[in-house]
């Protein structure tokens, strides 16, 4: 959402944006605008979801060599211009580099090449916090199914 940093603009303070997709989902995100400028979206119609155009491969998008158009977030597969969540997307994306930090649900390990791109492109820091759910191990009973009985 890009409102929080307006928010945080007018007041003065910092504004960590965390984001619960994947540093691929990020870097796809961040290619909207060249993607409408290239005419890979929006898509034409809908034929266009089963006639192997998104079988296409972009080669050309930073730590993401040999991905193809179905594999970006599915945000980017839309058939019109006005659909909210893609304006909302590129707007956040525009905004981004406002943000004091970026905070990624993913780990350096399973993405380091998009997040050593994505730290050359982006003007805050990348912070990254996954696995998140072995932050909730401790939580679960030893029997976890002694209450279904």
């Amino acid at each position: 959402m890009p409102f929080p940093i307006t928010a945080a603009e007018e007041i003065g303070n910092p504004n960590a944006m965390f984001f619960t997709i994947s540093a691929g989902g990020f870097m796809g995100s961040k290619q909207y605008p060249a993607m409408v400028e290239k005419g890979l979206t929006p898509l034409k119609d809908e034929s266009y979801f089963t006639n192997g155009f998104l079988d296409k491969v972009i080669d050309w998008i930073p730590g993401m060599k040999g991905i193809h158009l179905r594999e970006l977030p599915t945000v980017f597969h839309i058939t019109n211009p006005d659909n909210i969540f893609f304006k909302l997307t590129v707007e956040t994306m525009d905004r981004v580099d406002k943000a004091s930090a970026v905070v990624l649900l993913t780990f350096d390990a399973l993405e380091q090449e998009i997040l050593d791109a994505l730290s050359s492109m982006l003007i805050p820091p990348i912070f990254t916090i996954g696995p998140i759910e072995l932050l909730l191990v401790n939580q679960i009973p030893e029997d976890p199914l002694k209450s279904v009985g």
